[in-house]
């Protein structure tokens, strides 16, 4: 198997979740009954952004296949039978996937690659292969909501510190203009995402505030579980709104869980997305459906001790994006949440906010098989997995 090919066949693992399967449209208005109403999943958002002269020009230059996204920036960008590039320049991956993307920015809508944070750099199984991941922010804040990410895929090649770069995905929003700076707090903002969900609660109900990892995680009165809240921006046009992402979580009898995205100067509601796994109520709006896989796990009762991985799962062609979400049953657990490529015992991604649940979010261009894996951290109490939703 070539190192192309090994790219387009991704590997999954993971454990005590849901894996879900996004295809290259994300609409998706899913309605969620619980005891609070129907709750629907929305984003709001500005009139899609086509590409530019400019950027199809580039992309004609390199001889390559694009997708675009809502932002007109390239969602998947790779040269059919060939490499971008074979002469990518730099003493490691990400100095040569940064030079690469400053050398082709224009298709990123991006003014500079300065403000980009690397957000990973995995070892692909099989080969030398790397997965250099970046992350978009503004003033600081990292883009929320699964936005701003670029990825781009490269293998050495034979000269020395030179790369072949096999493709390149992303969900980068351009380069915005920031408004303003965070008016709100992590606590008035959760009590903002509550009350949209129709959970009545009050800053006086915040008893404690802990940051841990970029999260600042609240214990509630009236909430079992830890409440997670950070904050970031929010792509709405061209411009970049200081927010806040908001994982409420509430399982009082039925299970009612979602992420938020509140505006932090305003308090208003940019974008609510269901955790929960009653996809089956939902309505496609797009002929390229979300797809949900429901599954269960138990970690042994040792410190550091890990579930066995679930999978392989595979995706056709044309998926964009994989998200698991998985909750203990027991809220004070803290677990931490593995994607894996292929057999590596490397993650792709680690997600761990210190406390459960546990998320993540992974696009490359397109993904195969794959498998799960959830571990539990020392000094913690055992778990046996109860509940478990997608986020798309």
């Amino acid at each position: 198997m070539n190192f192309r090919q090994a790219l387009l066949r991704a590997v999954l693992a993971a454990a005590a979740v849901m894996l879900v399967f996004a295809g290259p449209s994300f609409g998706v208005s899913a309605a969620t009954t619980s005891s609070h109403g129907k709750l629907s999943s929305f984003a709001r958002a500005t009139k899609p952004n086509a590409p530019t002269a400019a950027q199809r020009a580039a992309v004609r230059k390199l001889h390559a296949k694009v997708t675009w996204n809502s932002f007109g920036t390239a969602a998947t960008l790779m040269r059919p039978g060939g490499y971008l590039t074979k002469q990518a320049a730099g003493a490691t991956a990400v100095v040569a996937a940064r030079g690469w993307l400053a050398r082709h920015k224009v298709i990123y809508r991006l003014d500079s690659v300065r403000g980009l944070r690397v957000l990973a750099d995995s070892k692909l199984t099989g080969g030398r292969g790397h997965a250099v991941t970046f992350q978009q922010s503004f003033k600081g804040l990292k883009v929320l909501n699964g936005s701003g990410l670029i990825t781009v895929s490269m293998v050495p090649a034979k000269q020395l510190h030179r790369w072949k770069i096999g493709f390149a995905s992303s969900t980068s929003v351009g380069t915005l203009h920031s408004t303003g700076g965070v008016k709100l707090s992590a606590a008035q903002a959760f009590v903002h995402a509550a009350g949209n969900l129709g959970l009545k609660t009050s800053l006086v109900n915040v008893r404690t505030q802990k940051v841990a990892r970029g999260w600042t995680n609240l214990r509630v009165g009236g909430f079992r579980d830890i409440q997670h809240v950070r904050v970031g921006s929010y792509g709405l046009g061209r411009l970049a709104v200081p927010a806040y992402e908001a994982i409420v979580l509430q399982r009082s009898g039925s299970t009612l869980a979602f992420r938020t995205i509140v505006n932090a100067r305003t308090g208003a509601i940019l974008a609510r997305t269901s955790l929960t796994d009653n996809f089956s109520t939902a309505r496609i709006k797009h002929t390229h459906a979300v797809q949900t896989i429901p599954f269960n796990g138990e970690v042994p009762g040792t410190d550091a001790a890990c579930d066995v991985r679930k999978g392989p799962f595979t995706a056709g062609p044309g998926v964009r994006a994989l998200t698991g979400f998985a909750a203990a049953t027991l809220q004070n657990n803290d677990i931490v949440f593995n994607l894996f490529f292929g057999a590596s015992t490397t993650p792709l991604i680690s997600a761990d906010t210190g406390t459960s649940p546990e998320q993540f979010r992974y696009s490359p261009a397109e993904v195969g098989g794959g498998a799960l894996q959830a571990a539990r951290r020392a000094n913690q109490p055992g778990f046996q997995r109860r509940d478990a939703a997608p986020v798309s």
